[in-house]
């Protein structure tokens, strides 16, 4: 059994505001909490099987993993996919699931997580560290809320 989380959070922006920022992956060191380094594997526009590798710091730990989009539909949804066994956790495969709505002026964004596939100490620690998980995600959520709302005026 893998670690299933959901976050949301509303934004003042409009879908295709929100999904711009969160797929440029040149300024996503401006906004990802922890993240130290971004680099695009291969070339070519942010779209399906787009493929970057990225080193955050996670628990006092780096944490270097890959990530592939699985899932591309502008500006509604984005599913994004790290290969454990291509990455420092060495197993695994960690599944996030953006959903973008429009909600009044602006939208909801729904954020989906699913860790499968670990073994062993791995899989019974991730238990332990489901609420981490869940809490990361959602510093992220309000990061990007952060980034997009601008300095305060």
């Amino acid at each position: 059994m893998g670690i299933e989380f959901e976050v949301s959070r509303d934004f003042s922006q409009s879908p295709r505001e929100i999904f711009e920022v969160l797929t440029d992956l040149d300024r996503a060191t401006e906004w990802v909490p922890g993240l130290l380094e971004i680099e695009q594997v291969g070339e070519g526009p942010f779209g399906p099987q787009t493929r970057w590798i990225e080193t955050r710091s996670f628990l006092g730990k780096e944490a270097t993993e890959e990530f592939e989009v699985t899932s591309f539909g502008p500006p509604a949804v984005l599913v994004i996919r790290a290969h454990g066994n291509r990455g420092g956790s060495a197993h695994g495969e960690y599944v996030f699931r953006y959903r973008l709505v429009p909600e009044g002026t602006g939208t909801r964004v729904t954020l989906r997580g699913e860790v499968r596939g670990l073994q062993g100490l791995t899989k019974w620690l991730s238990q332990l560290f489901a609420r981490t998980y869940k809490e990361a995600r959602t510093r992220d959520l309000d990061a990007l809320a952060e980034y997009l709302d601008g300095p305060p005026t």
